[in-house]
């Protein structure tokens, strides 16, 4: 094993296997070695089998790596294409292992400021997520008509009575976001502090903003790689597009930022190796970039 080249230097890898199905999955001895190897490296995966070892399905974990070829003594399979990345099936493994890290109380509150209905849904499913792993969570509701100055006393009140701390958004038009900054940082769930932001920036992504890092997440678990690969994110807003931009630079990725005023868009989606859509319209990229 320590004469093994840098994983990520090779560009073709044979793999054995006990059998291999019809999307490319294949099921070895069970010790998980060439998972664990496949894992760190782009190269073309090929699976080497007799025709016999071929079955309809293998039963798949989110660590095992799916060939991009199979070839018995009759046929090349090719699996070397696209495949959804099922967020729901990484949430449900996500929720499960943080229930077993909740061994003492933990509490978290979500602020809600006025009646915007999302709002109130999201709030809705924060609280059902939280309670399923064992966070008791509260939501604290405020009029519309609360000032600045009330808001920012609830968020410290809360400070010190909760875990942790969600300020629903959007506020109310007449409040200044910077009402974000109330959340001590150290319990700021959402990561939308401004140092919290700052860290992002310097590499600690411990309480980086939610949306980001489930993107991360997500591309993490499907051993999507970043070094070196440009992305480009359609958006610049402080939620989504700056921290994202940030959490790809961290990991080595080129990345461009597009938005509303950029001009030629499709000139960057065509150059990229991954593209962040964060522009609430369905069907934004078309098959043209």
């Amino acid at each position: 094993e320590s004469c093994l080249p840098n994983s990520r230097d090779i560009g073709l890898i044979f793999v054995p296997g006990v059998a291999f199905d019809n999307n490319g999955n294949r099921i070895g001895h069970g010790k998980g070695y060439y998972d664990r190897f496949l894992k760190n490296t782009n190269a073309t995966k090929v699976g080497i089998c007799f025709e016999s070892q071929l079955v309809n399905s293998i039963p798949t974990e989110n660590h095992d790596i799916q060939m991009d070829y199979v070839i018995t003594e009759k046929q090349i399979l090719s699996f070397n294409k696209g495949k959804i990345l099922d967020g729901t099936k990484i949430c449900n493994t996500i929720l499960h292992k943080a229930k077993e890290k909740v061994t003492e109380p933990i509490t978290m509150a979500l602020l809600l400021v006025g009646e915007d209905p999302a709002s109130i849904v999201y709030t809705k499913i924060k609280k059902k997520r939280a309670d399923k792993i064992g966070v008791s969570t509260d939501i604290i509701k405020l009029p519309t008509t609360s000032t600045q100055e009330e808001v920012i006393a609830k968020i410290k009140e809360l400070n010190s009575s909760y875990s942790g701390l969600i300020v629903q958004l959007p506020l109310p038009k007449h409040l200044n976001p910077t009402i974000i900054n109330a959340i001590d940082p150290t319990k700021d769930i959402d990561g939308l502090t401004w140092t919290s932001l700052g860290k992002v920036i310097a590499g600690d992504e411990t309480f980086a903003p939610a949306t980001p890092k489930a993107v991360i997440r997500i591309l993490e678990e499907y051993n999507v790689p970043f070094g070196g690969k440009e992305v480009v994110i359609i958006n610049r807003s402080n939620l989504i597009g700056k921290p994202m931009a940030m959490m790809f630079l961290n990991r080595s990725s080129t990345v461009t930022v597009c938005h509303s005023r950029t001009k030629n868009l499709v000139n960057h989606t065509k150059n990229a190796d991954i593209i962040v859509v964060g522009v609430g319209k369905q069907n934004f990229i078309t098959s043209d970039m």
